[in-house]
């Protein structure tokens, strides 16, 4: 009998997210991208998403710039295959979806001052 493999999670940039000041700061800034470059937003309540892969936290959160987002198909596989690289992870940014299944989570380490946010795809 053949032992069954894991899949290997596929990684993938999801999106940057930069801490704002203040929600003023947040809305100048989403006008300068719109003014620039024409991109369209979506206010979320706590961001501003522009062109989908950047978000404007409106008030600063963890990490000294914010988060890099990394997608996986697998966030189970995903946290496995970095714990095995010696990433940790913070368990209490740890957010479940109503049926238990792990959503997202925040890695413990900053790369480059920035914290890094694990969503599933």
């Amino acid at each position: 009998m053949q032992k069954e493999t894991k899949k290997a999670p596929s990684y993938t940039f999801s999106h940057l997210g930069m801490n704002m000041s203040s929600e003023a700061s947040c809305m100048e800034t989403r006008e300068q991208f719109k003014k620039a470059f024409d991109f369209p937003s979506i206010d979320t309540g706590k961001s501003v998403i522009v062109e989908g892969s950047l978000e404007l936290l409106k008030k600063a959160e963890s990490g000294k710039y914010r988060h890099i987002g990394i997608e996986t198909d697998n966030i189970e596989a995903a946290m496995d295959d970095l714990v095995s690289k010696g990433v940790h992870f913070d368990e209490t940014t740890l957010v479940r979806r109503t049926d238990g299944v792990i959503q997202s989570v925040y890695l413990r380490e900053r790369f480059g001052g920035f914290a890094v946010h694990l969503p599933r795809k």
